[in-house]
């Protein structure tokens, strides 16, 4: 049987289990709202732990909380911060504080002065700037600099998003693709394609950059969710940005370990095509072929060797077929001239075919 203590609030005695620290309204949240398994978001306990010191030593030095009390509450706080990293610096807004605007932030029954001792105190413990916000009633209806903080960090993951995009596609090959880019290989690669490097770290952040995205998302509604002078929806905020800022955060430092650090040019791909612009790999046909020049094509079934090699082919004639195995109308002229590049996902190829 578990031993508990009453402890009391404006409803009246609640039971809480002897060994916790928390008081009546913490325990009637963990009953009223057993919502699956998410905890506070670790970034909380810190913010949580600095509003709760702060308060204490405002209220001890205006003589209405003990010295006893006090101290305990200081230490508990100390020894919080003290296993957690520094608060993240966040955007102006956010350091505006609502603190002792009390319920509908008229601060009715606060301290005169508290509201602007308390925000002192936190940033003298942060080392932040944090003042007391000017007009209560705008921080607690609305939730403007959170919804801006999180359109930043979407802002953000679209660039993201357009880095690793851009990365897998220049990294594309080694023979079908760009390949102007060589990346790490963090993983075994393809076995039916030797020589693929598979994007890992660009999938990887491609998809948190869109996670992100849904992240605003949320917080853009629940942002727009505020009734009057109340805004109910702060916990949804609190979670999406949080996690936004948190896997963000470790996928840019996964993508500099595992990728752009061991990242390196193709040298003889790039030097291949400034010397060969026809040979590039751009979305329209080349301009020799616009010309008619005659060129030599891949044709299917042929195999390419190595990068900027050569292709090798059963083919004898720069048709690509043998007279007594196919039928001129099967031939490349049949096809609407000679085929000169061979074109897929955006991207234009020319090759030179070897006789054999």
């Amino acid at each position: 049987m578990t031993v508990t203590r009453v402890e009391h609030d404006g409803l009246g005695p609640v039971s809480v289990p002897a060994d916790k620290l928390w008081g009546a309204q913490t325990q009637r949240s963990l009953e009223h709202f057993g919502i699956g398994d998410d905890l506070i978001p670790r970034e909380m306990m810190p913010a949580y732990a600095i509003v709760k010191k702060a308060a204490a030593l405002v209220n001890h030095r205006a003589g209405r909380l003990g010295e006893a009390q006090s101290h305990l509450i200081v230490r508990v706080c100390d020894e919080i911060t003290d296993d957690l990293e520094r608060l993240e610096e966040a955007l102006r807004g956010v350091y505006r504080l609502a603190l002792g605007g009390t319920a509908v932030a008229t601060g009715i029954n606060a301290q005169p002065g508290f509201d602007r001792d308390v925000a002192d105190q936190i940033a003298r413990l942060t080392d932040l700037p944090f003042v007391t916000a000017p007009n209560k009633f705008t921080v607690q209806g609305v939730h403007n600099d959170l919804v801006q903080l999180s359109a930043t960090l979407k802002t953000l993951a679209v660039s993201l998003f357009k880095i690793a995009n851009d990365t897998r596609l220049l990294s594309s090959g080694p023979r079908a693709g760009i390949a102007e880019m060589k990346i790490p290989a963090n993983e075994p690669g393809s076995f039916i394609m030797p020589g693929k490097v598979n994007p890992t770290q660009c999938e990887a952040l491609a998809m948190i950059a869109a996670q992100v995205m849904a992240n605003d998302m949320a917080v853009a509604i629940g942002g727009s969710g505020g009734y009057l002078e109340m805004n109910v929806c702060k916990p949804l905020l609190i979670f999406n940005i949080t996690k936004s800022i948190r896997i963000m955060a470790d996928g840019c430092t996964n993508f500099r370990r595992f990728l752009v650090e061991g990242a390196e040019p193709n040298l003889q791909q790039i030097g291949r095509f400034v010397e060969h612009p026809d040979a590039g790999h751009g979305a329209q046909p080349s301009h020799r072929l616009r010309q008619g020049v005659p060129g030599r094509a891949l044709r299917p079934g042929s195999r390419p060797h190595a990068l900027g090699g050569r292709a090798a082919t059963r083919g004898r004639r720069r048709g690509g077929v043998r007279p007594d195995r196919r039928s001129p109308k099967d031939g490349p002229a049949a096809r609407g001239g000679e085929l000169n590049t061979v074109q897929a996902a955006g991207c234009t190829c020319r090759f030179q075919e070897t006789p054999t």
